[in-house]
């Protein structure tokens, strides 16, 4: 509900005091002041009591509903600021507290000589965003440092001072437009839910478009060589002439209408192997211009990637092998156009500079006496991304992980650089299942990922999800960097990941390290082995370690079993 002179928020104030004659003057005032309040603050008020600190906390939890509290600095259970450490939560990482409290010395109050303390433990509030003012006759000045430390947004004197009413309904109209926010925040939260859902819709039409399109232009293909076959004569009658410059008008029309709207990039390579054109669309996702590509000889010069001169040439030799049966046997078999398409992916980059390319070359009938072939290009980088990433951590899924780690150590081994792959186990993960059930596992899982990635470089690192509560980094080594080094890395990221997670402030979680170096003639499978020995190694040696690999560690047997059930089960026939 919005905050305008029409409108009247209705507020519950909760008086904490021992003092019996309080409530009625609060009362009385409010009262007394109504047409002032609403005037001001459009607010009516509702005043709920307690006499002692304890009294006021139960009806804090039990009712709810509370938008303010007003406790007395002095009571006979506990004093105003244990009320309010215990409403708003108090962190002893902040500082000891200091408490003034006072005593009676010749009919006159004065502070003792020692300052009381604040608890040593920390204190889980019940409301941290209530607002809570300090009622106190000793003035305010002597509590306004402490109190700011707990989160006390203000002080009243007593008796009743003038300033009561403005400072009580101060609070309140803040109170007020927080609970707007939130509910602004709610609304533009499910708004963003529903434009990326109909975000996700648009790129499923955009996909099925595409395909449709890839199927008509081969339904186009194979009726334009059924027509070319028919008609095909020795001698042209003025019919046949005819019927040869409309098909060949048609068929340039419908590849000009495909090369200008398909959603896909686009090669046109014409019978002398040469680049006849590219749409918009391929220029788009190569980043290279319309003078870079056109003309080139897709043999000898290949535009994108060194696989597009093989792929074209597999799908030249499938359509003329075709087209030569057809020649020699005009009774042949339509062929399935699927038989001449030649696909395969594309992989440029790494890190966030990745990008993966699906290609598919066919060939078209478009009026030229020599065929033409088209290489459709499609930029599936999200799609793989999205397919490889575990939801739960954001590290690389437990069935991609080897063939990524494969590809991006062989290519660094390549560039002339070297890489360490860090084997991670979290310690006695079972028990916070069993503690908390998978929710507290699945929270020490999504955290502990979490960390691993902010500690890795994403443009050349890689974070990996190995198994259950296994997890690995790959890192990409400088060749300044010494032999050795990587130890004192793993030994950051391992200090790095140890720490509080989940509900259960008083265990700290820990994980066992195993490190491993590429050395050349070693492959990556055998570097990932050794670092995992070494993991294993930590883990019956205490825990909470890192090892570095070496001749002579025992290998790890769990691995070896799996590894021995995998085998036999794919050799049962």
């Amino acid at each position: 509900m919005g905050v305008n002179q029409q409108e009247i928020y209705k507020a519950k104030v909760l008086l904490i005091d021992d003092d019996d004659t309080l409530p009625t003057l609060i009362k009385q005032l409010f009262a007394n002041n109504g047409d002032l309040a609403r005037d001001s603050y459009q607010l009516e008020v509702d005043l709920v009591t307690a006499q002692t600190g304890r009294e006021g906390l139960d009806i804090l939890v039990q009712q709810g509903g509370i938008d303010l509290v007003i406790t007395d600095f002095e009571m006979p259970d506990m004093d105003g600021f244990d009320v309010a450490a215990r409403i708003l939560g108090y962190d002893p990482s902040n500082g000891v507290i200091e408490k003034p409290s006072f005593e009676i010395v010749d009919s006159k109050i004065k502070p003792p000589s020692e300052p009381q303390t604040l608890g040593a433990d920390k204190i889980v509030g019940i409301m941290p965003d209530l607002p809570v003012i300090l009622f106190t006759a000793h003035g305010k000045y002597e509590h306004a440092a402490s109190g700011s430390q707990l989160g006390i947004q203000d002080y009243l004197g007593k008796p009743l001072a003038p300033e009561f009413l403005p400072v009580v309904y101060k609070a309140l109209k803040m109170r007020v437009l927080e609970r707007e926010n939130g509910h602004i925040r709610t609304q533009l939260e499910e708004q963003n839910v529903l434009l990326s859902q109909q975000s996700k819709r648009l790129e499923e039409v955009v996909a099925e478009r595409t395909r449709d399109l890839e199927a008509q232009s081969l339904v186009l293909a194979q009726r334009t060589a059924r027509f070319e076959r028919c008609h095909e004569l020795d001698s042209r009658s003025m019919e046949g002439v005819f019927f040869d410059y409309w098909r060949e008008k048609r068929a340039k029309v419908a590849y000009q209408t495909f090369m200008k709207f398909a959603p896909i990039g686009i090669i046109a390579i014409n019978g002398n192997h040469t680049i006849a054109d590219v749409n918009a669309h391929f220029l788009r996702i190569t980043g290279k211009t319309l003078d870079e590509v056109k003309g080139l000889d897709i043999i000898a010069a290949d535009p994108v990637d060194q696989n597009l001169p093989d792929a074209y040439l597999d799908c030249r030799a499938k359509y003329l092998a075709w087209k030569d049966t057809q020649r020699h046997n005009p009774d042949a078999k339509e062929p399935n156009p699927d038989d001449f398409i030649v696909s395969y992916r594309y992989v440029h980059g790494r890190g966030k500079e990745e990008q993966i390319l699906q290609y598919k070359i066919i060939p078209v009938d478009v009026g030229d006496p020599q065929p033409y072939f088209l290489a459709m290009l499609t930029d599936i980088t999200q799609d793989e991304k999205r397919n490889r990433t575990d939801p739960l951590t954001g590290l690389i899924t437990p069935s991609k992980w080897k063939e990524i780690y494969h590809t991006v150590a062989a290519q660094t081994v390549e560039d002339g650089h070297t890489y360490a792959f860090i084997a991670i186990d979290i310690d006695h993960f079972g028990e916070y299942n069993t503690l908390g059930g998978h929710e507290l596992g699945d929270m020490v899982l999504e955290s502990f990922g979490g960390r691993l990635l902010g500690l890795i470089n994403s443009q050349t690192d890689l974070g990996l999800r190995t198994g259950g509560d296994e997890m690995a980094a790959v890192l990409v080594l400088d060749g300044s960097i010494g032999i050795g080094s990587e130890v004192d890395i793993a030994r950051r990221i391992q200090e790095a990941l140890s720490g509080v997670y989940g509900l259960d402030q008083s265990r700290n979680v820990t994980c066992s390290v195993g490190v491993a170096r590429y050395e050349p003639g070693t492959n990556p499978q055998e570097v990932y082995v050794r670092a995992d020995d070494a993991m294993y190694h930590s883990k019956n040696n205490g825990r909470n370690q890192v090892t570095q690999w070496h001749i002579g560690l025992p290998r790890n047997p769990e691995r070896e079993q799996t590894e021995l059930v995998t085998t036999e089960l794919q050799q049962t026939p």
